[in-house]
């Protein structure tokens, strides 16, 4: 019984660290929107950024993008690693750089797009990620999803559904055996 409990409780606590991807068409949000607040039940929080949607980006055609200079997305708690799906618009030239708690920079990544839009994939080296800052001309650098380990993320419904399940058949069960 005690296995089955401390098994319980190390899912469960996996699965609150566990792996996120952010799309950025979780929240309702119009072109343009400012963004702040609208994904901290994601485990991330945003600065001078705005929600885009631009048929060019062949990825979903929504993301984020910079309003000001550096954008800046902030990790509720460390990631221990970090990919994105970025799109930088032609003419311009982009830098993607995390950094730790601290603010010392982990890893930098450019992107020049000079003949064509640029879209691609990165993933950044390091651990303890505490932000991912972006920066050149506003609204020509973009991010289209974040996919990231560790931090504190809000589990699913379905975590919980589980959780709930598991901890009601456990009672069952103890209940029958005393029974």
């Amino acid at each position: 019984m005690k296995i089955i409990v401390a098994l319980s409780a190390f899912l469960f606590a996996s699965a609150l660290s566990s792996a996120a991807t952010i799309t950025f068409g979780e929240v309702n949000l119009s072109n343009g929107t400012q963004i702040t607040n609208q994904y901290s039940g994601f485990g991330i929080t945003v600065q001078n950024d705005y929600f885009y949607v631009d048929s060019r980006d062949t990825f979903d055609q929504k993301g984020i993008s910079i309003n000001q200079t550096p954008a800046i997305v902030t990790f509720t708690g460390l990631a221990n690693s970090l990919s994105i799906d970025y799109f930088v618009i032609t003419g311009h030239t982009g830098t993607y750089s995390v950094f730790g708690s601290g603010h010392n920079l982990l890893d930098t990544f450019v992107v020049t797009a000079s003949g064509a839009d640029s879209l691609g994939a990165h993933s950044f080296s390091g651990n303890n990620i505490a932000t991912l800052e972006f920066s050149s001309d506003a609204g020509y650098i973009q991010v289209s999803t974040l996919r990231f380990n560790g931090g504190s993320s809000v589990p699913e419904p379905s975590t919980w559904l589980l959780l709930s399940g598991g901890l009601i058949g456990l009672g069952a069960f103890r209940r029958f055996r005393q029974a």
